[in-house]
């Protein structure tokens, strides 16, 4: 299985970057997107740089790009919402028997405090909008499971381990396809049993083989 999060080291430069290796694909309903994907990254430079990111990409079949540098992306945790401002617009389309797909990505910066947040949230909302529409994500619960792990790898690998279990449980059967995230209890029940101790057990070695980072295989 390929490593869920990417770990990049440059030595001259003092860098660490960390990067989901696979995008996690969010359910939707709307008139104006074909798809959207988004993932976290982070990078690092000593001894002051210390940046948390949300990539994201949309597909859409209009008329126009979908313009995510003119919306916002809207979390709602636990009643209370947080808005998100895009940077960096990045387009791009393609033509296909007179139909043409417009392609934008962007991200967004947060940190970790609000990554813990949307981790730990019992209540968990998000809304995408750009110039020419919104639309709000349904499986949500894949983005808290996807957060999660992505929380565990990068910054602490003793946090949500019933799930990080769980999530590789999932991985084993399904091939590591990400749509069984949102199949994934938040807190790890429905795991087997038998394999838990086990995918944890692999988890710590893979931790302490690289100095207390966890690269899940």
């Amino acid at each position: 299985m390929a490593e869920f999060v990417s770990i990049q080291e440059d030595k001259f430069q003092n860098k660490t970057s960390y990067q989901n290796t696979k995008n996690l694909n969010l359910d939707f309903q709307s008139e104006w997107i074909i798809e959207a994907l988004f993932n976290y990254r982070r990078i690092v430079v000593m001894p002051d740089r210390d940046e948390l990111l949300f990539d994201m990409q949309v597909t859409a079949w209009c008329t126009d790009w979908p313009h995510l540098n003119q919306g916002q992306i809207i979390l709602m945790i636990d009643g209370r919402s947080v808005t998100l401002s895009p940077c960096e617009n990045w387009h791009d389309c393609e033509t296909h028997d007179g139909k043409t797909t417009y392609k934008e990505s962007c991200y967004y910066i947060i940190s970790k405090d609000l990554l813990k947040r949307i981790c730990d949230s019992k209540s968990f909302g998000m809304k995408l909008y750009g110039g020419n529409g919104d639309a709000e994500i349904s499986n949500v619960n894949a983005i808290v499971v996807y957060s999660k792990l992505f929380y565990n790898v990068v910054y602490d690998s003793t946090a949500y381990t019933d799930v990080v279990a769980n999530a590789l449980n999932e991985f084993t059967r399904s091939g590591a396809d990400l749509s069984n995230f949102s199949k994934i209890s938040l807190d790890g029940s429905g795991a087997n049993g038998g394999c838990m101790g086990v995918l944890l057990l692999m988890i710590c070695m893979a931790s302490a083989a690289i100095g207390g980072i966890c690269a899940l295989v």
